[in-house]
Parts: C-alpha cells; structure tokens; sequence
C-alpha cells in the first residue's frame, strides 16, 4: 500500500502537493466507516499548507474498536506491521484513539523525523486553552475508568472535574442503542458534568463521536449553557501541523524517545518488526 492510495482531505485553496505537510491519521481498529467520518469532520478545518491522509488498520489483524489494553496492544502491533513505510513518508501522524495508545510513543521511538501525538492530548491541551475546568463525556463506563488513567498521565487531572458516560459497558451494547436514544443520553451526561461538576468545556472522549457534537452542544444550549465542545481529531491535526510548521520536526532522541531501533542493533536483537 502507498500513501498515496489513501483517502485524504486537503483545503480548497491547497498549496501545490510538494510544499504540503504531510499527516497521517491512523483509526488503530479496523473499522474504515470511523476513518471516513473522521475525515469528513477533518476537512473543513484543513489549513492551505496540510494535507490529512486517513489510514485504517488492517481488518483481520487489528480489533474492530479498541475496549480495552489488549486491544491496543494488538492494534499497535498491526499498525507497526503494516504501516511502517507509510508512516515513513510523511511529517506527522494523529493517533485517533482516545487513550494512552501505545502506538503514539512507539511512533515517537521508532521514527527519527516524525511527529506524533494522540487526541486525548490534543483535546486536553485545546480545553485548557478556552477553559479552566474540563469534563470527559466518555463512551462506556470502562473508557471512563481508563480515560482517568490517562488524563493523570498528562498531569491534568487537577484540572478534569469528572469523566463520565452514559454506563454503557461495552461498545457492542453501545451499537444496540437507536442513535436518538444515544444522543440523549450523551446530551444528559454532558448536562450533568456542567450542571453539577461545573466544567466549562465538554471533552468528546471517543474519535467516533463526532456525530455527537452538534446533538451535546444543541441540547446544553436549550438548558442556557454555551459550553465548548472539543474534539481532539480536528484540534490534533491543527495541533501537530502547527508544531512541525513551527520548525519543529523531529521527537528529542535525548531521553524517553532515544532510538529502540539503534539499540536493538547493537545488542544483536534479531526482533523486530515484521513488514
């Protein structure tokens, strides 16, 4: 697979091709309809100097949807596999999982002159740029549990007033649910983070919730609350595109990041990723 059979999205006044920073959203599931809404979302917030190409890994290798640590595991491993030299030929990938995915520092590791970032990252960071206090509306109760994990390791939690979902436990019992009956659902978990945590910002914690938005954002506007809602795949894109237009184009190889690759060699390791 080239990068350039990948559906991508870029603004319509776009630079020519070869002046353009090139981002590489990864769905890390399997399912493609989660990257074409994503990129659909994506495509009215391009800047004229990006160009978004979205990948989903592969159907058979990756999970369908990423529930639990497992899941990550095995997605990162089938992104890593089958990915590789793609990744290799752009400036920037976007990880669109709402979590620590492990992809994200195995990509900072690994590649010696690629950006990377994760949209739980993106999100959070743009919250506390248009707020001070944030809430989480999470998918199902366990990416509640290990949403808080998370937002922990990016020293934010003093700043989250709460995660919270509608307890729905799992991501098959969440498909089962009519998509009106889901909206409301969402809509009165976000009421209850504003109402009674007091965030000023509603964090989508899902890359497969922007359908959500304008139905979360609708229903706290008729209750008298104008409250942000950030999605961190539209923020991430901006948000690492701005980076490496910053002149900034490469993970520090001095600490965390330093090269595995590298040291594999000198330690005579013959694992390594198959490709």
């Amino acid at each position: 697979m080239s990068l350039y059979d990948l559906p991508a999205v870029k603004h319509e006044k776009s630079l020519p091709d070869d002046e353009l920073i090139k981002v590489l959203f990864v769905n890390p599931n399997s399912t493609q309809a989660m990257t074409d809404g994503c990129l659909k979302m994506i495509a009215g917030h391009v800047a004229p100097d990006t160009v978004v190409y979205g990948y989903t890994a592969p159907m058979g290798k990756a999970p369908n949807v990423i529930e639990g640590h497992l899941d990550g595991i095995q997605s990162a491993i089938a992104v890593m596999e089958d990915a590789y030299e793609i990744i290799k030929q752009v400036d920037c990938v976007l990880v669109g999982c709402f979590s620590d995915h492990p992809l994200i520092k195995a990509v900072r590791e690994e590649f010696d002159d690629v950006l990377c970032m994760g949209i739980v990252e993106a999100a959070v960071y743009s919250s506390r740029i248009i707020g001070s206090k944030f809430g989480v509306l999470a998918s199902i109760y366990k990416s509640q549990l290990r949403d808080e994990e998370t937002i922990a390791g990016l020293g934010m939690s003093e700043f989250c007033v709460g995660l919270l979902s509608s307890g729905i436990k799992t991501v098959s019992d969440l498909v089962k649910v009519e998509e009106s009956e889901l909206h409301r659902m969402m809509s009165e978990t976000a009421l209850t983070l504003v109402e009674k945590y007091h965030a000023d910002t509603i964090v989508l914690g899902c890359a497969g919730m922007s359908d959500l938005k304008a139905a979360v954002s609708d229903s706290l506007q008729k209750h008298g609350h104008d409250v942000p809602i950030v999605d961190g795949t539209v923020c991430g894109i901006n948000i690492i595109s701005a980076v490496y237009r910053s002149g900034l184009h490469s993970t520090s190889k001095s600490g965390a990041y330093s090269s595995a690759r590298e040291v594999r060699k000198l330690r005579g390791d013959v694992v390594g990723i198959k490709r």
